[in-house]
């Protein structure tokens, strides 16, 4: 049987990038007696459906295998993510929701809870959906009321049968980890009141393919999508669009805000309209426009492996993210090559980057650390990091990124 589009069913694609076999990102490792480090490893194919023009990753890991109860990923560990939920929630009190009101709020994809925990009052109805065990531990220590499952249409329909319809629904990025989009799309309009709103939030396409950002393709990401892609697939379930904003999250992402087509109280920004017309001109409907992707990629990655041999057995990384393992093992590196990988998370340290024997180490670790060339793989963040780790330049560190290019940070 044929591959079919997760959007529109058509079996008609183009290949866009191949990565060959890769390692499930997120699946960190633990050394054997052996002294190995042992896991699976799935191809990687990013393909583009040729009629509705969502860009995705052929299936071919379970999301069992992905989303399980050691998920390494924890969202309160990222000051850069905690301001972006209070300002989130600002904005949606100003333009959406009344404070005065008692609101139904719910979070798909809540993680550890912190982006929810900021509409965590004694009025609101607060409650969240998370299907990885050790994340929902976190989240139900804030206090929150979290359902330990993955969201679907036919879960939605439990919801509705508590009286837990929303006002607002929260899904930020997790529409691109979703294999069943239709169905899942199907769920947010079940599960909004008439008059409710959803903002989901993912990286945005052309920021992707504009700054070269292949490492954020992963097993874990089903889709990558651009605002004409997501519009598709939202107006065959009967939500559409009424607004959207870029915004600067992950490296570059869009907030669409969604609603029932049959509200009329809502009506389409000049935003919106903008933004759709943009990505006519950047030709997000033309595979010319994905052909140059592959080539450029290629200049990064000889351009990162320059760095690191110039540099052998002097090089260390920054970040132990699905991001950083989809780059180390796209390069094909070793511990030959990268001495360790440091993180702040505890939970990912006394781990392997997935693929290879490289080590996870504590952050605070890197007090004892002298001259090294450290690569900041996590790079949407790298400020973040950066001003964090500024402390260590006095032991001769110096901070690179490599996407979308070589850059050192002073």
């Amino acid at each position: 049987m044929s591959y079919k589009c997760r959007t529109c069913n058509s079996n008609s694609f183009a290949t866009i990038f191949n990565f060959g076999l890769m390692p499930v990102a997120n699946n960190l490792k633990v050394k054997s007696k052996k002294n190995q480090v042992y896991e699976k490893k799935y191809p990687l194919k990013i393909i583009l459906c040729k009629k509705c023009f969502l860009l995705q990753t052929e299936d071919k890991v379970s999301v069992k295998e992905i989303f399980h109860s050691d998920y390494k990923f924890f969202s309160q560990y990222s000051s850069t993510w905690l301001k972006h939920a209070e300002f989130f929630k600002e904005k949606i009190y100003k333009n959406y929701l009344n404070k005065k009101d008692k609101n139904i709020i719910c979070e798909i994809a809540a993680n550890d809870g912190a982006f929810l925990d900021k509409f965590n009052n004694n009025k609101n109805i607060v409650y969240g959906i998370e299907p990885t065990k050790n994340t929902v531990k976190l989240a139900r220590k804030k206090g929150l009321k979290i359902y330990n499952n993955f969201f679907s249409k036919k879960f939605a329909r439990e919801l509705v049968n508590k009286k837990l319809k929303c006002d607002l629904i929260i899904a930020n990025n997790v529409i691109a980890h979703i294999p069943k989009l239709i169905d899942f799309l199907k769920g947010i309009k079940l599960l909004l009141k008439e008059d409710g709103i959803s903002s989901i939030e993912f990286q945005y396409l052309p920021n992707l393919i504009k700054n070269l950002q292949f490492d954020t393709m992963y097993h874990e990401h089903f889709s990558y999508f651009s605002l004409h892609s997501f519009n598709y697939a939202a107006e065959l379930v009967g939500l559409e669009i009424f607004d959207s904003e870029e915004i600067e999250t992950h490296g570059g992402s869009m907030r669409v805000y969604i609603k029932n087509k049959e509200n009329k109280k809502l009506t389409i920004s000049k935003r919106k309209i903008k933004n759709i017309n943009k990505e006519i001109k950047l030709g997000i409907t033309d595979i010319k426009y994905y052909k140059l992707f592959k080539k450029n990629v290629l200049k990064i990655k000889q351009n990162s492996l320059n760095l690191i041999n110039k540099n052998k057995n002097n090089v260390i990384g920054y970040g132990a993210s699905a991001k950083g393992i989809t780059f180390i093992n796209y390069l094909k590196l070793s511990n030959k090559n990268i001495v360790a990988i440091y993180d702040k998370n505890p939970i990912k340290a006394n781990h392997f980057i997935p693929g290879t024997q490289i080590p996870i180490l504590l952050s605070e670790k890197l007090n004892f650390i002298k001259n090294k060339i450290v690569i900041i793989l996590s790079w949407n963040i790298s400020k973040e990091i950066h001003n964090e780790l500024r402390q260590y330049k006095k032991n001769g560190l110096k901070f690179y990124v490599c996407i979308p290019n070589i850059k050192e940070l002073k």
